[in-house]
């Protein structure tokens, strides 16, 4: 990927679905020329794009970043599903919409729940 070039993206404009509604189109605005422009994405080519972005941000130290910066997102529901006998899926909606989903194996769902226990059991005190 070195060699392909790149624009610095001044910030992200928001989302809308294509009239046929096989792509949503994500705009952006390029760095100090404020011009405008958008990509359009499947829903495959989308779910690897924020897979990749949230891999991305590896790239930056969390211990040089305030915790009030760091990459969060809030979430107003939560729901936990079996898929199987040793699958669940963890899903939260988030405010602006969407919902993202984990799937995890069974001691990994457990260790999620025995620390919220854990957690929500000292805030208790």
């Amino acid at each position: 990927m070195s060699e392909m070039g790149s624009v610095a993206i001044a910030r992200v404009l928001g989302w809308k679905l294509t009239d046929d509604k096989s792509h949503v189109m994500i705009g952006f605005t390029l760095g100090p020329h404020d011009s405008d422009f958008a990509i359009a994405l499947s829903h495959q080519v989308l779910v690897n794009t924020i897979i990749n972005m949230v891999g991305a941000l590896d790239a930056f130290q969390e211990s040089n970043i305030t915790p009030a910066a760091r990459f969060s997102i809030d979430a107003t529901w939560n729901e936990i599903e079996p898929v199987g006998t040793n699958q669940f899926v963890v899903s939260f909606r988030t405010k602006g919409g969407g919902i993202l989903r984990f799937m995890m194996d069974r001691p990994m769902t457990e260790g999620l729940s025995e620390r919220l226990r854990a957690v929500l059991g000292d805030l208790s005190s």
